[in-house]
This record gives structure tokens, C-alpha cells and sequence, in this order.
């Protein structure tokens, strides 16, 4: 259900066009650095998530018509929350713009931003 989906890897991705995803566009998990540039996300339950000690940089997405732009969160008890870096983003008819867990980090243009709780997968 996930589009793209990595675990324990680094990654560049870019220009991605998602459309009708059945849970994440993109998932990053599990200690995995990415960068996203440019791109839309249409139809998500959850736009791009980090998760499980990860770190995702996003310059220039769209996310649109979406239950959850960004999600931060710690998944799996033994490894750290995650990182979200998100500079240019646009988050249109988006339900909730950001959720993360209380160990994990969310800033967009430089300032941390305030986020619903996560309460678990699926948006």
C-alpha cells in the first residue's frame, strides 16, 4: 500500500508523481537518510512519512487532497523517533499537516512546527 517504501537505505528522489496511494507515498524507515526534491502526492492517507531513527530532507513537494501531509514517528521500541526537514513544501486540502510522536521532529522553513500526536499508521 505504500508507493515508494525504503528501509535501511539512503536515497534521492525526485520529481515523484503519486497518485492514489493506498496508506504512504513515501515511506522511510529504519535508520534511512532520503532526500525528496520536487513532486506531488495526490490521494494519500499519509504523504511522506519518517520513521524508526530515519531522516528525510523535502525541498519543493506538493502534497494535495490527503489525510496527513507529514508524519514523524518512532514505529519499532528499538530504535529512535525521526526526522523530517521540509523547505518549499505545499500542502493543499490536507486534513492534518503534521503528526509526530513525542520523540520525533518535524521543521519546515527553519522553525519547528506544532503537530497533532501520532496515533498510529494508516493516517
Amino acid at each position: 500500500n505504500d508507493c515508494l517504501d525504503l528501509s535501511g537505505s539512503k536515497a534521492q528522489i525526485r520529481n515523484v508523481i503519486i497518485d492514489g496511494a493506498g496508506d504512504k507515498g513515501i515511506s522511510i524507515g529504519e535508520r534511512s537518510e532520503a532526500a525528496v526534491t520536487g513532486g506531488t502526492i495526490r490521494d494519500a492517507p499519509i504523504g511522506v512519512a519518517s520513521k524508526d531513527d530515519s531522516r528525510v530532507r523535502i525541498t519543493g513537494l506538493s502534497v494535495i487532497s490527503s489525510k496527513t501531509g507529514l508524519a514523524a514517528y518512532q514505529k519499532k521500541g528499538e530504535l529512535a523517533g525521526a526526522f523530517i526537514d521540509a523547505e518549499g513544501i505545499t500542502l493543499e486540502d490536507v486534513v492534518r499537516p503534521f503528526v509526530r510522536d513525542g520523540g520525533s521532529r518535524i521543521r519546515v522553513d527553519g522553525a519547528d512546527v506544532a503537530a497533532e500526536p501520532f496515533k498510529g499508521e494508516g493516517g
